[in-house]
C-alpha cells in the first residue's frame, strides 16, 4: 500500500474535477481535428493518428453504426468515429460522472467528420442506480472494483445504469442494420454486458473488442471464450491500436497473460 492511500484512511480528499483541454490533431487524408485532452495529472495522452483510423477501416466503414461501452474520455471511441465518418454513427457509454464531460467534449468538436452520441450511463441488465467502487479520490478510472484489496481504501459514487439493447431499440432502431463493431471495457462485467446484446450480435454479427479483465478467474475466462465460440467468432488478441489484429487464440490462450483485450472477429 502506498503512503497516500494510507492517509485516505484517515481522511479522505474531497474529488476533484479536471476538464479537457482542445489539441489539434492533423490526421492526414482525414483531415484536421480537435480533440479534448483531459488534464488529470495521471491521464495517459489521448491519440489519435491516421494510422489508427486506418487500421480501424478495415472493420468500420463510412455510415456504419458502433457502441462502445465504458468509453472513458474518447480514446476507443474516436477513430471508431472517424472510421465511420459524419454519415455513420457511435453510441458511447461512460457511468462516471468526472470523465463523462470530456467524452461529451470530445463528441462535439468534430461534428463535421465524426456522429457520437455520449451517454453518462452504465450497461445494466435494466434501468437503474447501482454504486460503483474506485481506487483513486479523483475517480480516475475503473468502475465496480472486482478485484480491489480489502486493504485499500474505495471511493464509491452512483451511476445511472441502462438495459444496453433497449436504449439502442429506443434511441438507434434505424442504425442496427449497420452495426459493424462493438467495444466493451468494463472492469471485469464485460460477459454480463455483452450478454444484454447478444441478439444484435446474432442478427448483425459485428465484430467485438472486449477486455479480458486482469483478475477474471479462470472460470469466467472460459466463459467469456465460449460465448463468442458459441456464437461462430474467431477469437484474436488485440494487437493494439495501430495493428489490431493479433494472434489467434484457443480457450487456452485466455490465461496465457495477466489482462489484455481480445477482438472477437465473425465467421
Amino acid at each position: 500500500m502506498k503512503l497516500r492511500e494510507l492517509l485516505y484512511f484517515v481522511r479522505k480528499p474531497a474529488p476533484r474535477s479536471f476538464e479537457g483541454v482542445p489539441e489539434p490533431r492533423a490526421l492526414g487524408k482525414y483531415g484536421a481535428a480537435t480533440i479534448a485532452q483531459w488534464t488529470h495529472p495521471r491521464a495517459q495522452p489521448l491519440r489519435l493518428t491516421e494510422r489508427m483510423i486506418d487500421e480501424m477501416r478495415q472493420f468500420v466503414r463510412d455510415g456504419d453504426f458502433a457502441i462502445d461501452v465504458g468509453a472513458h474520455c474518447g480514446d476507443s471511441t474516436l477513430p471508431i468515429a472517424f472510421a465511420a465518418g459524419a454519415s455513420g454513427a457511435v453510441v458511447a457509454l461512460e457511468p462516471n460522472r468526472f470523465i463523462f464531460p470530456v467524452l461529451a467534449q470530445n463528441a462535439a468538436l468534430n461534428r463535421a467528420l465524426t456522429n457520437i452520441a455520449p451517454y453518462p450511463l452504465a450497461a445494466l441488465d435494466c434501468a437503474r442506480e447501482v454504486e460503483f467502487e474506485y481506487g483513486d479520490p479523483d475517480f480516475m478510472n475503473g468502475g465496480e472494483a472486482v478485484a480491489a484489496s480489502r486493504f485499500r481504501p474505495k471511493f464509491r459514487q452512483k451511476v445511472q445504469g441502462a438495459n444496453l439493447a433497449h436504449l439502442l431499440a429506443e434511441k438507434h432502431a434505424s442504425r442496427l442494420a449497420s452495426l459493424a463493431f462493438v467495444k466493451t471495457d468494463v472492469e471485469g462485467h464485460d460477459l454480463v454486458v455483452l450478454e444484454t446484446i447478444r441478439p444484435l450480435l446474432e442478427i448483425h454479427r459485428p465484430v467485438v473488442k472486449s477486455e479480458v479483465f486482469s483478475h477474471l478467474s479462470p472460470e469466467s475466462r472460459r466463459a467469456q471464450y465460449a460465448f463468442f465460440a458459441d456464437l461462430g467468432y474467431r477469437v484474436h488478441r488485440y494487437g493494439g491500436d495501430e495493428s489490431m489484429l493479433g494472434e489467434r487464440i484457443d480457450v487456452t490462450g485466455m490465461a496465457s497473460a495477466h489482462g489484455f483485450d481480445v477482438l472477437c472477429v465473425p465467421r
